[in-house]
C-alpha cells in the first residue's frame, strides 16, 4: 500500500491500526474472517486502491433480488459513476472491476455489461456459480426472496451452450478490437482464476484448497477440507507436502476446476 502522506516506517502500523479502530471491521462471510475497510472516494484514490462491484444486471428489480436487499442497485449506480468520475478506471491496469455472476435471469445482459466494462476500460469479472455460499450446489439458495417461487427457474446456472456462445461473442468482440484476452479462461471475461494457488482458512479452523471447498477427484467434485489448523499448525510443511496441493499446481492451467462451463 502507498500513501499520500509522509508517515514514517515505524509509525506505518499506527496509523493502520487507527484507521481500521474508526472505518473497518471483522465479519463473517461462508465461514470465513474478512476484512473491510471503509473510505471515501477521495482518500480510497489517493492510496490507490482497486474497486469491484457487484453488477449482476442493470435491471434494478432482478440485481436487488439477488443482493437481497431493496435499493442495491440505485447506490450501486451512483457509486459506479462516482467511482468513473474520480478516474478509478483511468489507469492501466484499470482500478475499478465489475464482477457478475452467470445465470439464466441475466445471460441477455452479460454481452452489454462486458461490452461497457470494454468501452470504459474496467475489469471485466464473470464466471458461473461456485458451489459454495449462496450458490452451493450450483443453485441459487435466495428463494426465500422471491415472491413467485416459479422464477427460481430464472436464477439456475447458464447451460454449456449459453457459455460456449456468449464466450465467443466476447472472444470475437476483443479480437475486433485488438484487446488482449487471456485464455484459458476461468472467467468468461478471459480472466485466469489464482485462487487455487493458495488457502483459505475458516473461523473454525479448517483448511481448504480455495473458497470453492471442493477438492476434483477421480472427476467428482467431493466437498472435502485439506488439514485443520489445529493439527496442521505448520501451513508451509502443509503446502509443500500436501498431495492435493501439489496436485493442482503442477496442473494449473488458469481454469477452475470446480465452477460449471
Amino acid at each position: 500500500m502507498k500513501f499520500s502522506i509522509n508517515i514514517e516506517n515505524n509509525l506505518i502500523r499506527h496509523f493502520i491500526r487507527g484507521y481500521f479502530d474508526g472505518d473497518g471491521s471483522v465479519y463473517e462471510n461462508n465461514g470465513t474472517l474478512n476484512i473491510s475497510i471503509v473510505g471515501t472516494i477521495d482518500f480510497l484514490n489517493e492510496i490507490k486502491a482497486s474497486i469491484v462491484i457487484k453488477v449482476n444486471s442493470f435491471k434494478n428489480d432482478l440485481q436487488d433480488i439477488l443482493v437481497g436487499k431493496v435499493g442495491y442497485s440505485s447506490y450501486r449506480d451512483k457509486a459506479l459513476s462516482k467511482l468513473i468520475s474520480n478516474g478509478f478506471n483511468s489507469d492501466k491496469p484499470s482500478r475499478l472491476g465489475i464482477n457478475t455472476l452467470l445465470m439464466k435471469a441475466n445471460i441477455d445482459e452479460v454481452y452489454n455489461i462486458f461490452k461497457f466494462c470494454r468501452e470504459n476500460n474496467i475489469t471485466f469479472i464473470a464466471g458461473n456459480y461456485m458451489p459454495t455460499g449462496r450458490t452451493k450446489d450450483a443453485v441459487f439458495q435466495g428463494d426465500y426472496l422471491l415472491e413467485d417461487i416459479s422464477s427460481k427457474k430464472l436464477f439456475e446456472p447458464i447451460s454449456s451452450e449459453d457459455y460456449s456462445l456468449i464466450r465467443k461473442k466476447i472472444l470475437d468482440y476483443d479480437k475486433q478490437n485488438n484487446f488482449p484476452t487471456i485464455s484459458p479462461d476461468a472467467y468468461i471475461s478471459g480472466l485466469p482464476c489464482i485462487q487455487g494457488l493458495g488457502i483459505q482458512i475458516d473461523n473454525v479452523g479448517k483448511i481448504w484448497h480455495c473458497p470453492a471447498r471442493h477438492q476434483l477427484i477421480n472427476g467428482e467434485l467431493i466437498s472435502k477440507e485439506i488439514g485443520d489448523v489445529k493439527a496442521s499448525s505448520d501451513l508451509s510443511k502443509l503446502w509443500n507436502s500436501e498431495a492435493y496441493l501439489k496436485w493442482f499446481r503442477s496442473n494449473y492451467d488458469g481454469n477452475c476446476p470446480y465452477k460449471t462451463k
